[in-house]
């Protein structure tokens, strides 16, 4: 048992940060980057997998981006802002992922 909960939010404008601690993994869908932005920032450290699709997420210091590529989806990753969340990947991940972003 990995203790892992499975709960995946959608993040929207009318949820709480408190709402949002409670959650393994936030999903942020790019409608309002400046949501984005105030959240992130917040949950720091909180150990909670930020995934999202959309330009200029992981830059805002989200983990994981889910990225259209010819008919195909595929996902770009950054392991120091992983890292600095507690969150680790295989390495079989991070090979199969389109690009990986800081130290390795």
């Amino acid at each position: 048992q990995s203790g892992l909960r499975c709960r995946v939010k959608l993040v929207d404008e009318a949820v709480s940060l408190e709402e949002l601690s409670s959650f393994d993994v936030l999903y942020f869908d790019g409608s309002n980057e400046a949501v984005v932005g105030r959240f992130i920032s917040r949950l720091d450290g909180e150990g909670i997998l930020l995934m999202g699709s959309f330009d200029g997420f992981l830059e805002m210091g989200a983990m994981v981006n889910f990225v259209k590529k010819q008919k195909r989806v595929t996902f770009d990753i950054d392991v120091k802002n992983s890292s600095r969340m507690g969150i680790g990947y295989r390495a079989q991940l991070l090979r199969i992922a389109n690009r990986v972003e800081g130290d390795r």
